[in-house]
């Protein structure tokens, strides 16, 4: 059976609706979804993850409009999406084959009451100079920072074998490109952040978190929460740094909460986290939430009642995600320990949510 669907292009910045009639062809709805969702142009695969009453034609329409003239190749750049309206949005990459991956995550504005962002502060504290260390290691290793704080948690699981597989997999992954990391600070580091480990120091991240728009004060009370997961006050500050509306600071609290995931989390009531939980598994700042699913699903001592607040806000994103080429793997995980079944493939799991 084939079907006509009409949709929208809004122009969300400037408040018009636009009424455009594309007539789209297709069989069923699933393989409508299918046949949509990724286009090949010279430079690279684009995959489109969250595409409903949208197609790739009126992404790119929009694009062309509202975007000053950007063309599909230009999509991985943020701040196009940013342009074109989407509730939230944004694009990552990947190589494979010698050919460019671009994954377009996005909300469409018929979901846009569930994306609510948090506001980042407004007042600048003097610089906290006990803390000032890290920022002058980021600043001389930026790279190796990076991986420092990637391997942060097995450090502090003592899981040194995790940390050298780790150093070993990424190694070869800069060795692709040309480059070499020095690892040997990474102890010095390590052993230095594991010193803020107090209650003074908790208390003193909360506060700058909470209060404190300086970034050289914002950044090193971040990587203090990773000392943390033992006290549910920690986890609360991510979330809520997650939803934020600084890409920069909400993507430094995704690298602490991935930290954190690496030992284990201790219990968590997440009723007491809903208001941070319901727009991130609602998908305000898409880009975290496989991210902050995985880390839910590291929670054992899950209840019955939690494991339903989790399907109720995220089984929308996790089928779109779940028909995603690129996420189709990682989404299967998730779902073997969100609902306790063990199919191996999309379709079986497809076929599964729809009967629930």
């Amino acid at each position: 059976m084939k079907k006509i669907i009409f949709a929208e292009v809004p122009n969300f910045r400037k408040g018009e609706n636009v009424m455009k009639k594309y007539i789209i062809l297709s069989f069923l709805l699933s393989n409508l979804i299918f046949s949509q969702n990724v286009i090949e142009i010279e430079t690279a695969t684009i995959e489109f993850i969250g595409l409903e009453k949208w197609t790739i034609e009126m992404v790119s329409d929009s694009m062309k409009k509202y975007a000053d003239g950007a063309e599909l190749n230009q999509i991985y750049c943020n701040s196009v999406l940013d342009d074109v309206g989407f509730p939230s949005a944004t694009a990552t990459s990947d190589f494979k084959d010698g050919k460019m991956l671009v994954m377009v995550s996005l909300v469409e504005h018929q979901y846009s009451d569930l994306i609510q962002f948090t506001d980042s502060p407004k007042d600048t504290l003097p610089l906290n100079e006990e803390w000032n260390w890290i920022n002058e290691y980021s600043q001389k290793h930026p790279m190796g920072f990076q991986l420092a704080l990637a391997a942060y948690g097995d450090y502090l699981n003592r899981d040194f074998e995790s940390i050298m597989d780790f150093m070993d997999e990424f190694s070869e992954t800069l060795k692709k490109f040309g480059m070499e990391i020095d690892t040997t600070h990474f102890g010095e580091f390590w052993s230095g952040l594991e010193k803020h480990n107090k209650k003074s120091d908790f208390k003193k991240a909360k506060q700058i978190i909470l209060n404190d728009a300086n970034y050289q004060n914002r950044l090193p009370a971040i990587c203090v929460l990773a000392n943390f997961n033992h006290n549910p006050e920690a986890y609360d500050l991510l979330f809520h740094l997650l939803r934020g509306r600084d890409v920069y600071i909400s993507d430094f609290a995704g690298k602490i909460l991935k930290t954190i995931n690496k030992y284990p989390v201790s219990n968590l009531n997440l009723f007491d986290h809903e208001e941070h939980l319901i727009p991130l598994l609602n998908g305000t700042n898409i880009e975290h939430f496989l991210n902050v699913m995985d880390f839910l699903m590291n929670d054992i001592y899950r209840t019955r009642k939690e494991t339903k607040f989790i399907i109720q806000h995220s089984e929308r994103l996790l089928t779109h995600y779940l028909k995603s080429d690129y996420f189709e793997n990682e989404t299967v995980e998730i779902l073997k320990k969100l609902y306790g079944e063990d199919f191996e493939n999309r379709d079986e799991w497809l076929a599964y949510l729809q009967k629930q």
